[in-house]
């Protein structure tokens, strides 16, 4: 696991603001039939049988608190589409690309789940819209940005998904909580751990 950021690297690469990384089932503890919009899932423990790394974002604030209590509602909501086995320290970043705006909270999750990628990408996107989030700016102001980057070993690229994420190799603020709590998970395209993409970027 990484230390803590100096000044200088904090301004850049991004602040650890929270305790230490934790293997974490409570969020998961699914034990009923779960609605999620469009979704109704069956979610048993004993049948979850794909990992995805989530990574989490956040820079608005929103009737559930501040930053960070926008992500652990988001962490909470993860664990009805699954079992939450990881969730990183949070980490606060300087925006990309779209640069006028607050500066984001970020930090990453593994979720076992039983679901299809695509549905876990809706399932997703449904818990954006229910805490608020508005697509209004690209890359802009978020109350919850929600990113699926891993799920398992599948490559795809639809008009609905790509897997892995096209830009988490690119992205310090992803790969930095990620390689707390997936480090040797190995990118199917590129053949590296997270742990060694972040060294490179």
């Amino acid at each position: 696991m990484r230390g803590l950021l100096s000044p200088q690297r904090a301004s850049s690469l991004g602040t650890p603001v929270l305790g230490s990384a934790r293997n974490d089932t409570f969020f998961g503890c699914v034990r009923a039939p779960v609605r999620i919009g469009f979704l109704y899932a069956h979610l048993m423990t004993g049948l979850f049988k794909e990992k995805a790394a989530i990574a989490l974002g956040s820079n608005l604030a929103s009737p559930y608190g501040d930053r960070e209590a926008n992500l652990r509602e988001a962490v909470r909501r993860l664990g009805a589409l699954g079992k939450v086995t990881a969730v990183s320290r949070f980490y606060d970043t300087e925006p990309v690309g779209y640069v006028e705006q607050p500066r984001f909270l970020n930090g990453a999750v593994v979720l076992e789940t039983s679901l299809s990628a695509e549905d876990l990408l809706q399932g997703m996107m449904e818990i954006e819209r229910a805490m608020g989030r508005e697509r209004v700016i690209a890359k802009g102001p978020r109350v919850v940005d929600l990113d699926l980057l891993l799920y398992g070993s599948k490559v795809a690229s639809t008009a609905e998904l790509t897997l892995p994420h096209p830009e988490m190799h690119q992205r310090r603020f992803v790969l930095e909580p990620l390689s707390e709590i997936a480090g040797e998970w190995v990118h199917p395209v590129l053949g590296e751990t997270v742990r060694e993409l972040l060294d490179q970027s």
